[in-house]
Parts: C-alpha cells; sequence; structure tokens
C-alpha cells in the first residue's frame, strides 16, 4: 500500500493547486486554491481557453470583477473532479478589512450558488488577521463557511476556533523555513518546527471539544505530511502527492483526539489585546532574532485595531517600525526601504508603503520580519 494510501486511512487528502487536471489520479476529497496557484495554471496552454473565455464573456466587468469570475470558474471545474468542498480566496488587500471581507465572501457565494453550488461546497479563504477572523465569524453565521489561511500561531488559531470558523490552515512550511534560515539547521520528523506547530493546534483544539477542522499547509517534503497523520486534513501540492503515491514506507497515525484529550493543557482565553500580546511571544520568531519586538506608537485609523507585522527594519541608517505584531508568514521581501513609516489613511485605506506587502500577499509570499528567506512560499 503506498504512503498515499496509507495516509487516506488517518486523514482527508486535499489538493493544493489550481491545475484541476494534475489532481485526477490521486482522487482527492477536497481541494485549495489561492490567486498565485490560479495564476500559475493559467499560463499553461491547457487553461488559456478558459481564461479567455472568462475575459470576454465579463468585458464590461472591471478587473477585481473579471478576477473573481476566473476564481470561481476554476472552482467549479474543480468541482467536477471531487466529492468534496473547494476553497476559493478573497483578495488579500481585504486582510485588514472587516466589512471587506464579508462582502467579498457573500460576492463569491453568490457567484457559485448562481452557478448551481450549494454553498456547502465552497470554502472561503480568508487571512486570518483579526480583522479577518472577525468577518469569518460573520459569514459563518450566515452559513458561509469559511477557511482561515496565514496562520502562524496558537493564538491565532484559538480566536479562530472561538468565532466558530468551519476550517484553518496552520502553515509548517513557511516556519519551518524561517527556523531553516535563522539556525543554519535542517530540521526533520518530529523535530521540525512547523511539524510542531500543527501538533500543539490539533492537540489544543481536541482536548478542549473545539469543533473547527485543522488542515495543514504549506508543506515542503513528504516528512512533514507523514509526521501530521491523523490531523483532520492535510492540503498537498500535485509534486509531493506523487511523491506520496510512489511511496511504500510505513505511515503510523501521529494525531489522535484520543491522545489530545489526555494532554495536560490549560485552557487559554483570548481578546483581540491578549492576542496580539501573545504573538509576539510565540515561539517563533526565536529569541535568537532580535529585531522582532513590541511597537506601542499609536497610529489613528482602523488599522490600529490590526494585529501587524513588527519589526526593526534596518535601512539606510534608518529605522522603520510598523505597530502590532501578526505574523503574516515569511517569503521574499521585494523591497524593505519602503517599510519606512508613512501616515495611515483615517479611512483605513492601505498606507502608501504598503503596496508592495500586498503585492507580494497576491503572490502568497508575505514576510514576518527584517531578515526573511528567500526560499519560495
Amino acid at each position: 500500500m503506498t504512503q498515499l494510501d496509507q495516509l487516506k486511512q488517518f486523514t482527508t487528502i486535499v489538493a493544493d493547486t489550481g491545475d484541476f487536471q494534475a489532481m485526477k489520479a490521486f482522487a482527492p476529497q477536497d481541494a485549495t486554491t489561492n490567486p498565485s496557484l490560479i495564476l500559475k495554471a493559467v499560463q499553461k496552454d491547457e487553461y488559456k481557453p478558459l481564461l479567455e473565455k472568462i475575459v470576454r464573456e465579463h468585458a464590461k466587468l472591471s478587473t477585481d470583477g473579471i478576477i473573481d469570475q476566473l476564481l470561481v470558474a476554476f472552482g467549479l471545474e474543480i468541482l467536477k473532479l471531487i466529492p468534496g468542498r473547494v476553497s476559493t480566496e478573497t483578495d488579500a488587500r481585504l486582510s485588514f478589512d472587516t466589512e471587506g471581507t464579508i462582502a467579498k465572501g457573500r460576492a463569491l457565494i453568490k457567484l457559485y450558488e448562481a452557478a448551481g453550488i450549494k454553498r456547502e461546497r465552497i470554502l472561503i479563504k480568508i487571512a486570518s488577521t483579526w480583522e479577518g477572523i472577525r468577518a469569518a465569524e460573520v459569514l459563518e453565521k450566515e452559513g458561509i463557511r469559511c477557511n482561515l489561511t496565514l496562520l502562524f500561531s496558537l493564538p491565532q488559531a484559538i480566536a479562530c476556533a472561538e468565532a466558530k470558523v468551519q476550517l484553518i490552515s496552520p502553515f509548517v512550511g513557511r516556519i519551518y523555513d524561517w527556523f531553516k534560515k535563522s539556525s543554519g539547521q535542517e530540521y526533520t520528523g518530529a523535530d521540525d518546527p512547523g511539524v510542531q506547530s500543527v501538533r500543539s493546534i490539533y492537540t489544543y483544539y481536541r482536548k478542549f471539544g473545539y469543533a473547527t477542522e485543522v488542515m495543514g499547509a504549506s508543506f515542503r517534503n513528504t516528512s512533514q505530511i507523514v509526521e501530521l497523520a491523523g490531523c483532520d486534513l492535510l492540503t498537498i501540492s500535485p509534486d509531493l502527492l506523487q511523491k506520496l503515491a510512489e511511496s511504500d514506507a510505513p505511515v503510523e497515525r501521529k494525531l489522535s483526539k484520543e491522545a489530545a484529550q489526555s494532554a495536560d493543557l490549560k485552557k487559554i482565553s483570548l481578546d483581540e489585546r491578549a492576542s496580539a500580546w501573545r504573538s509576539t511571544t510565540t515561539p517563533w520568531p526565536p529569541k535568537s532574532c532580535p529585531k522582532v519586538f513590541a511597537c506601542s506608537a499609536p497610529m489613528q485609523s482602523s488599522w490600529t485595531r490590526s494585529w501587524m507585522v513588527c519589526a526593526d527594519l534596518a535601512v539606510a541608517g534608518k529605522k522603520g517600525t510598523l505597530q502590532r505584531p501578526f505574523f503574516i508568514g515569511c517569503g521574499r521581501l521585494r523591497s524593505p526601504a519602503r517599510l519606512l513609516p508613512q501616515p495611515f489613511s483615517s479611512a483605513g485605506t492601505l498606507p502608501p508603503f504598503s503596496a508592495n506587502l500586498v503585492m507580494t500577499c497576491l503572490c502568497n509570499q508575505m514576510f514576518i520580519a527584517a531578515e526573511s528567506p528567500t526560499s519560495p512560499a
């Protein structure tokens, strides 16, 4: 029996791709997409007709409207191939905009329902900022199920569970990337910090009876996947699914509800302020990175309620600071010099320096600290 078949005995397998042709061979239950995966797919010849069709049929829409139509078009094709759900991601520029995220979630569900798809088969993918979690809380009450992504810490996970979101996607690979670059060490198996993060979240959820599903995401190798056998779901790229399908090495259950319930844990209660503080003391970035610190300088905008990257950036002899800690992820930081303090709009719109952040987020490549790794997201 292959590793993939063994894994399916313990965990629901999800295909992490916009290339719906590539997922057929692996018979996943669900699928996840994001803008970077869709962008990668539409550059292939076999998907160009779909892109051209969407642009032609919706030429009168804005660019954002056409993108929404394209994301849903890919979702519809994927749903023809899987029995379960597909995750469709909201605009990254809405990550700190609760009302905007709610509106976008409703709009995407409306497009799916117009195509005859029941909302139970759709997960609206939202960044797990404080504002994103609040938006998901509202959408869930309307029967719109959500997948909270860009999740890197237990405080974020607890906030999601208490908001009664359907599913979270804690990232393994980006935590691994950060530690590997920071320490120079290679991490494997149960010693992998990304694996440990997901295990701690799963254990906490099952210990205290939260219904929110845990779906490990962002894998770099099959070792990380196998170490999370028993997690509710795992979303896996086609290349790693192929490696699992080609191996017959044994796979053992690593996570279980029974083991979690016997864990010696105390329940944590979080509000926004406590969540932000705990994020500064989360095990990563490790203490060896002295550039991460807490900043209390006031900023007058709706963004003051946000968890934000907090870094001491030494750029050209100047120090730039961003308020409030929120570990968005680690990837390539295109232009650190643009992250010097600039005024925020009183309306809560994007400050000028954040355009680069938004673009990297759209590419699913965000950063958490002054010195971010150069590995792919």
